[in-house]
């Protein structure tokens, strides 16, 4: 066997069949089974299949001419891979070559190099750094000049890094492959029945996340990476408390700003009840739920390092590693590509890219209809504000109040009162419209044969509150469960983390949860109401830390300010910081700076100072570029991560996905060009803050109720920025568009200064 072709059509017929997504379907072992030569006979309805001794081809009721060519001879693919891997191979090329046909986003997994692509088929918690190479439109004129185009090779699968040289596949085998199909195309059209191209399945409208990746992209975590008997002393004694805390009856609540070492007192405090309980030969089950792949990676990383992986392979004490989301998918056995993404924080990005294509066709159909009929809150908002915000609001609609206060019912959401900071829908009509929106929503879900994450996690919700769970809670529980970045976690999930543990009666409530509102974007709602404040705050051990290890005191304090201000403004914005004390030695204060607001008299100019910026930083940090992060601030559409390169006078690598920090960690050579959103987690030596000044943060607003929620969510996306910096903070803005009132305090406590305007012209 020297290849396997899959045409377009073909590919999108097997990428919707739910009983070819799971190894464990019948027809999905027969599928591998068949493509490694085991059988010599698989039938597909809407698909016609041929098969020779060189090869297989796929063809489905289209036959057009775009084909993905996998070479076997180069790949080497059967001889890497179990039966349950080649299927996920074989699912996320197709997905990607879809994605590449109908010119649609790629996910965190799918980067683009040059005229290659470059896919990670396995999510990061498995530890599998296996890729696939892709050659995008191989150079072959026979085939190009007989009608072929867009066409994908995959011609390389290991688990190394990228060559170092142009690399140059060998075509010779596509070459064969396209010509075979070419020559079979009026037999493969004969045999292809004429209702067999109706198909209400075909994935052309799908659009997941694009994403550029990139490594962990600090020097500066060696602590995390220590052994426990080595961490333990260097810890301040908040956090000692929290490790040594022997009570495992309440839940423990560890709330701090960013850098202050929530996560790895959390690892730390794990590890010390493993050791106590194997030390009393007692038996002991540990989950540490994380809200995001790369998270959970990173987390996996530092709990073998602290612990010398003394818990690998323990049945009697053992600690799972996980998300809520993978686990919730798990139990109500569900495969990844039945969702929209297998990680909970991509399959939100994309799920806002759904509501927005929703939201355009439904209100072009009916909005005109409606709108007489609408609250003036509501139409306010609907008839004046960007489109992106009320996908936002829209998609916090959705998720808490329909699907989880109201369970999908319409009559129970009709009952339910707005939320603070949401959307304004107060009457009837108002919910008759949001409700006719969120089913198109649902709609488009079923379709796609996908489930979003709340319903993922209220299906998984609705099981464990069911008598077969509670029966099989004392076997199957958790004794201890860990939960970190709780804040990022919904009204949803944020339920669902209790009924996990063995105590069914609630007596006990073994959680330990590390907590930062203000590192929640733009969270809508009023915190008083959520779960963690009404259900486990009266019963809690409160910790907070105070002390920040990754800044700067300067940089503390600033953000100290900035939270300060958002507290100041709105009950619900709490500011973490009762004190701001840097943990930097004396030679990491070395390398300190000032954090400093430059306002220029134009975006050109602004731009233009870039080099300037970038070059002195990595000078006087003496650091690669990787080190920097420009983070852009109101989404100019203008100014492109092609626009930061040449301004900036460096390679630039852009992150538009927050999982894709792991996937690089050897482009130390680019400086980091992100939005707020993405950059969570990470951490530079310098940040530039590119275009904060007033009508970008906060955005404009015709009303008070988006002015409120605007504000909230600048106030959020600054505090979480500048506390990505070790040494350094700079602020570029347009001295045109006035100095941004979020940073009024700032300036006024002399916590952030403004450069001189001459120097600045």
């Amino acid at each position: 066997m020297k290849y396997w072709l899959f045409e377009r059509s073909a590919a999108e017929e097997l990428v919707t069949r739910t009983d070819l997504q799971s190894y464990e379907y019948e027809l999905s072992k027969q599928l591998i089974a068949f493509l490694q030569g085991k059988t010599d006979i698989f039938t597909l309805t809407n698909i016609v299949i041929e098969k020779d001794s060189n090869g297989i081809i796929f063809a489905g009721p289209q036959l057009e001419k775009k084909i993905i060519v996998i070479d076997l001879e180069q790949c080497h693919i059967l001889d890497k891979t179990t039966d349950i891997d080649l299927l996920l191979i074989i699912q996320k090329l197709l997905r990607f070559a879809i994605r590449y046909w109908g010119q649609q986003s790629f996910t965190s997994a799918e980067n683009i190099v040059d005229d290659k692509a470059i896919i990670f088929p396995f999510p990061y918690s498995t530890k599998k750094a296996y890729r696939i190479a892709v050659a995008r439109e191989p150079e072959c004129r026979r085939l190009h000049s007989r009608g072929i185009s867009f066409s994908l090779l995959a011609y390389k699968y290991n688990d190394q890094g990228a060559p170092k040289d142009i690399e140059k596949p060998s075509t010779t085998i596509y070459q064969k492959a396209g010509e075979t199909y070419l020559e079979q195309i009026s037999t493969l059209r004969g045999k292809l029945s004429e209702p067999a191209h109706s198909t209400e399945d075909k994935a052309k409208n799908h659009k997941p996340l694009h994403l550029v990746g990139a490594g962990k992209l600090t020097q500066n975590a060696a602590f995390k990476f220590m052994p426990f008997e080595t961490q333990l002393p260097k810890l301040t004694t908040s956090q000692q408390e929290v490790v040594n805390q022997n009570n495992i009856k309440s839940p423990i609540r560890v709330e701090g700003p960013a850098g202050t070492g929530k996560t790895i007192s959390l690892v730390m405090r794990a590890a010390r009840l493993l050791q106590k309980f194997r030390e009393e030969s007692h038996p002991f089950k540990v989950a540490f739920f994380a809200h995001s792949k790369t998270t959970e990676d990173a987390i996996k990383l530092m709990f073998r390092s602290t612990t010398n992986d003394l818990w690998e392979n323990d049945e009697a004490q053992n600690i799972e590693i996980i998300t809520l989301q993978e686990y919730c998918a798990r139990f109500i056995q569900l495969s990844d590509t039945q969702i929209i993404d297998g990680d909970a924080y991509e399959a939100k990005q994309y799920q806002l890219l759904v509501i927005q294509d929703i939201y355009k066709d439904v209100s072009k159909q009916f909005y005109r209809t409606y709108r007489p009929h609408l609250s003036e809150q509501l139409k306010n908002i609907l008839d004046n504000e960007e489109e992106a915000r009320i996908v936002n609001m829209l998609q916090h609609e959705f998720s808490v109040q329909i699907k989880g206060y109201a369970e999908d019912d319409f009559e129970s959401y009709k009952k339910l009162r707005p939320i603070s900071n949401g959307l304004p829908v107060t009457t009837e009509d108002d919910k008759t419209y949001i409700y006719l929106l969120f089913s198109a929503y649902q709609d488009y879900l079923r379709r796609s044969s996908v489930f979003d994450t709340d319903d993922v996690v209220l299906e998984a919700m609705s099981r464990f509150r069911g008598p077969l769970w509670k029966r099989e809670r004392l076997q199957k529980g958790f004794d201890y469960i860990f939960i970190d970045e709780m804040h990022l976690f919904n009204a949803n999930e944020q339920q669902v983390f209790h009924q996990l543990t063995k105590k069914v009666e609630q007596e006990e409530i073994p959680l330990c949860f590390a907590l930062d509102y203000s590192q929640s974007i733009g969270d809508q709602g009023e915190l008083s109401n959520t779960y963690i404040e009404k259900n486990l705050t009266k019963y809690s051990i409160s910790q907070k830390y105070g002390t920040v290890f990754r800044s700067s005191q300067e940089i503390a304090e600033l953000c100290a300010s900035i939270t300060c201000s958002g507290a100041a403004l709105f009950s619900g914005f709490i500011n973490p910081y009762p004190t701001a004390t840097s943990g930097f030695t004396a030679k990491e204060e070395q390398f300190c700076q000032f954090p400093t607001l430059y306002m220029y008299n134009s975006d050109t100019l602004m731009l233009d100072s870039l080099k300037t910026h970038v070059n002195d930083m990595i000078k006087t940090f003496q650091c690669s570029p990787s080190e920097i992060a420009i983070i852009l601030f109101g989404h100019t559409q203008s100014i492109t991560a092609s626009v930061i390169a040449e301004k900036s006078g460096h390679q630039v690598l852009e992150l538009v996905s927050k999982n894709s920090i792991t996937a690089h960690v050897s482009q130390n050579s680019k400086v980091v060009f992100s939005t707020p959103e993405n950059i969570n987690g990470l951490e530079f030596n310098g940040v530039i803050l590119l275009g904060v000044d007033e009508g970008r943060v906060p955005a404009k607003s015709s009303n008070d109720i988006s002015e409120n929620f605007l504000r909230y969510r600048a106030l959020n996306q600054l505090y979480l920025s500048c506390s990505r910096a070790r040494f350094q903070v700079r602020i570029l803005g347009n001295r045109s568009k006035g100095v941004s009132s979020c940073l009024n305090y700032s300036l006024k406590n002399g916590t952030l200064v403004e450069h001189k305007a001459e120097k600045t012209k």
